[in-house]
């Protein structure tokens, strides 16, 4: 790429917002290789441009890595709040059925009081 090619790679990347977006998009993706979209700026506005450029990769990757982190976080917080909410069911179910001594589906008094007694029913002091 010459430098009197310049103003022409400039209009082709950044002739538009929509290309513009588009290139800066492939550059973050890996459609595109840095040096092509960078060199334009670097060579014909500012080699600042360079600086500026390698912070939008930087914000932009960190934003996604943010994002896409976020979600797994999020659905493996869920699943945990799902587990134990099904473990939980499955305990009182067990505890329910043990203390349910004649197997009607109703716990009475005497039959709490009776189970109560027993050691495998009671918590350490």
């Amino acid at each position: 790429e010459c430098l009197q090619d310049g103003p022409e790679l400039l209009n082709e990347y950044y002739g538009s917002l929509g290309t513009t977006c588009l290139h800066l998009f492939q550059t973050v993706t890996g459609g595109l290789e840095w040096r092509h979209i960078v060199n334009p700026l670097i060579d014909h506005i500012s080699p600042w441009m360079a600086i500026v450029f390698c912070f939008y990769i930087v914000f932009t990757s960190l934003a996604l890595m943010n994002f896409v982190t976020g979600v797994f976080v999020e659905t493996a917080l869920q699943r945990g709040r799902e587990d134990k909410d099904v473990y939980m069911i499955n305990h009182l179910r067990e505890l329910f059925g043990k203390l349910d001594e004649n197997h009607n589906g109703q716990i009475s008094w005497q039959e709490l009081e009776e189970q109560g007694r027993q050691a495998h029913f009671m918590t350490p002091p």
